[in-house]
């Protein structure tokens, strides 16, 4: 198993731990679900590659529907999880760290605690995908095509 793999498998159990205990998810927990998308995008950049994520060359950071995207490779995902992987690159969980930012502003009032839910059932379908484009030829073919223009 990758490193990545183990660290995405490893944030999600931690995402669902603190949903179990709260009934929600923290700025921080949320962060967490955020990371585990970006590790499930350097795993399956990994796989198809053999080599570690180029984070450097493709901004900005910790936008993960937005590399999706750039890549080329966001049509191999469920209608569902592009929805879901958008607005976690709009939840802005990076930002929402710090108190004196709107992210963290937006994510501390009440009405952002519905989220958590939603943010939950769309990391086990997001996953899910980037397990079956990890074996879709033509997924490695376009990450491979974009690797070789960076």
């Amino acid at each position: 198993m990758c490193i990545w793999c183990h660290e995405t498998a490893t944030a999600v159990e931690s995402v669902k731990r603190e949903y179990t205990a709260i009934n929600s998810l923290t700025v921080g927990g949320g962060g967490i679900a955020s990371l585990a998308c970006e590790h499930a995008l350097r795993s399956l950049w990994y796989h198809s590659t053999g080599e570690t994520f180029p984070h450097e060359k493709i901004l900005p950071h910790h936008k993960t529907g937005n590399h999706i995207k750039k890549i080329g490779i966001d049509n191999y995902l469920s209608k569902k999880s592009q929805i879901f992987i958008l607005k976690m690159d709009g939840y802005a969980f990076e930002e929402a760290q710090y108190p004196n930012t709107q992210a963290y502003k937006d994510h501390t009032k009440p009405i952002s605690s519905g989220r958590a839910k939603d943010i939950l059932n769309g990391i086990e379908v997001f996953l899910n995908d980037i397990k079956e484009m990890t074996n879709n030829p033509e997924v490695r073919s376009k990450i491979i095509e974009f690797k070789n223009k960076l």
